[in-house]
């Protein structure tokens, strides 16, 4: 049986749903900031990078190699890190949780909704 920390936070799922992965690691903090190397993919198509979240305010930045995945997967990968970033700005002084070290998630994709044109 595999031995889970807490650092490791995983949601993947999808069995057969139009979507995509998120994957990341923590690569290095400051007190200005935390990184982590960010790999996302849908199919068989791997967009990787890093994500920069400023501690001050919360604002993400996100830097990528050869081209970038779409942008559902973006901002969804934007949207976990500003809900990671929102706890630790609660939490009382002394009971802030560390950066995870691993973070996993899987989002379907947005539903296409047919053009119907102009009627």
């Amino acid at each position: 049986m595999e031995s889970r920390s807490r650092d490791d936070v995983d949601d993947v799922g999808g069995a057969g749903v139009p979507g995509g992965e998120l994957l990341l690691r923590l690569s290095k903090g400051s007190d200005a900031a935390v990184v982590y190397a960010a790999e996302l993919s849908i199919r068989d198509d791997v967009f990787r990078g890093e994500a920069q979240v400023e501690l001050e305010d919360g604002k993400v930045r996100f830097v990528w190699g050869a081209g970038a995945a779409p942008d559902w997967l973006i901002e969804a990968t934007r949207a976990v890190l500003c809900t990671l970033w929102r706890a630790r700005n609660k939490a009382p002084l002394g009971e802030v949780e560390p950066w995870p070290r691993r973070i996993k998630r899987w989002r379907a994709a947005p539903q296409q909704t047919p053009d119907r044109g102009a009627q």
